[in-house]
């Protein structure tokens, strides 16, 4: 027994042993706590809040002059940027002031240096969103006309302002030019702001006229959802350009150098005139004296009689015939000629622009200079007709009735848009026919409209919108309308 209680007092001196070197080791593994923390937790939630606040207003300020989002690599380098003017600043210039710079280099600096930097840049694209969005709000309410982002739900429920949001997907408009794909990209998904209260006519004509005006765009066709303001459905052209849309058929313009009156313009009809040169020769030969020619050279008679004397060989061309006037060398007009007949286009100094028939163009030659007359200007209907086309917002279209569709049987008067001529396979062109005439299949109508009006009636024309069952198409080949939108001097 006794051995037993020998036995167990060094092990209870071994258990005590290690249960102070447990709580050794426990004092030195933990630190106590240090009043120090608080701070320093405080100071890298402040930074963490700065870099919020100044990648925000820096949002802000972007898209205030620019009206476009800011990068979000932008808006992190602001956010990061404040965290390390502080740290430079007041961390690393502090401590060297008062002498304890070897500080930075301790593991708890470095690992508050690491943790504001690192919170600042994670906060910053926070700070990006609100603050595009507040400044997307602010100008919204303000008036601004057109935003890259969508208003906020508030703003549009009590604010002045109804958005109208255009389609990513734009088209084009059949029978005009394509407008330039940096303004579709411009436009695609652009949120425009117009005021409260408008009507869906008044809406669509805003909406026109302000991409007309900021994008250069000639035409737009716009339709929206019914019953609200958002667009289903947008194509733009760009407006018809230059001499080419003017120019009757078999008619060519062309440059030619000539003289016109001091007050001829453009659309006075003018006669091209092809002016001989004087002769030097002739003007050398003839004597101003009286006197004979010298006699030591021969002559340019005495070497055509001389020529004429000489025999030619039976089956053999007349060689001397070619250089001495005979009837195969072209014979040079002695009086002024009328090349052509046209109409004056342009005057550049001396370079006159005229238009005309393609078979004058042909016997106008590039090396001679030509007298242009001006003629008493007769009133040209067609070009009147097309410089209204061409300034106004209506276009023509030319579609054809089709068997069994929508305009089939009806009148003039049914039709949305302005009928200008109808053309019959057996009755001449009726020009601005009256609105009881009835329309039949195979007429082709003449209209003149805006883009989306003419799609509309283009529609009617060609096929039967009633019609449920999916009936017979055969006549909805639109496809003499595709290239018919031109302007009114093609249409004669």
């Amino acid at each position: 027994m006794s051995v037993g209680l020998t036995s167990a007092a060094p092990a209870a001196d071994l258990f005590a042993a290690v249960g102070q070197s447990a709580a050794v080791a426990g004092q030195v593994s933990i630190p106590p706590a240090d009043d120090s923390l608080v701070p320093q937790a405080l100071r890298l939630v402040g930074l963490v809040v700065g870099a919020f606040v100044v990648s925000a207003v820096a949002s802000l300020l972007y898209r205030w002059y620019t009206r476009e989002i800011i990068p979000r690599a932008l808006a992190v380098l602001f956010g990061g940027a404040v965290v390390a003017l502080y740290l430079n600043t007041i961390g690393l210039f502090g401590a060297f002031t008062t002498g304890t710079e070897t500080e930075v280099f301790q593991l708890d600096t470095v690992l508050f240096n690491v943790a504001s930097l690192a919170g600042g840049a994670l906060i910053a694209p926070v700070g990006r969103v609100a603050g595009d969005r507040l400044a997307t709000d602010v100008f919204a309410v303000a008036g601004a006309k057109e935003l890259d982002a969508d208003v906020s739900r508030l703003v549009r429920t009590v604010g002045r302002v109804m958005s109208v949001t255009l389609p990513d997907d734009i088209g084009d408009i059949e029978g005009y030019d394509p407008v330039a794909e940096s303004v579709k990209t411009q436009l695609s998904g652009k949120t425009l702001l117009f005021p409260r209260r408008l009507s869906e006519a008044e809406l669509r004509d805003r909406l026109a006229t302000r991409i007309k005006d900021d994008h250069g765009v000639g035409h737009v066709d716009v339709e929206f959802e019914a019953g609200g303001s958002e667009v289903s459905y947008l194509a733009l052209g760009s407006r018809a350009a230059g001499l080419g849309p003017t120019l009757a058929p078999g008619t060519v313009a062309v440059a030619i150098r000539g003289d016109p009156g001091s007050g001829a313009a453009a659309g006075d009809p003018v006669q091209v005139w092809s002016v001989p040169k004087p002769d030097a020769g002739d003007e050398e030969d003839e004597p101003s004296d009286g006197g004979s020619v010298d006699a030591s050279e021969p002559s340019e008679a005495t070497a055509a009689v001389e020529s004429t004397e000489t025999p030619t060989p039976a089956g053999e061309p007349d060689t001397g015939s070619l250089s001495d006037g005979g009837t195969d060398a072209p014979t040079a007009p002695t009086a002024p000629t009328r090349v052509a007949f046209g109409e004056l286009r342009g005057v550049a100094d001396d370079v006159a622009t005229v238009a005309l028939d393609e078979e004058d163009a042909d016997s106008l030659t590039s090396g001679e200079q030509y007298r242009l007359v001006t003629l008493p200007a007769d009133p040209h209907v067609d070009r009147e007709f097309a410089s209204l086309l061409r300034n106004a917002d209506e276009t023509m279209a030319v579609t054809t009735v089709a068997s069994g569709a929508d305009l089939d049987g009806v009148t003039v008067s049914e039709i949305d848009t302005t009928v200008v001529a109808i053309r019959s396979s057996n009755r001449p062109v009726d020009a601005i026919p009256g609105r009881g005439r009835e329309l039949a299949a195979g007429d082709t109508l003449y209209v003149v409209g805006r883009p989306e009006v003419l799609r509309k009636v283009e529609r009617r024309a060609t096929t039967d919108t009633g019609r449920t069952d999916g009936g017979d198409d055969d006549g909805a080949d639109t496809g003499g309308s595709d290239g018919s939108r031109s302007s009114g001097a093609q249409s004669s």
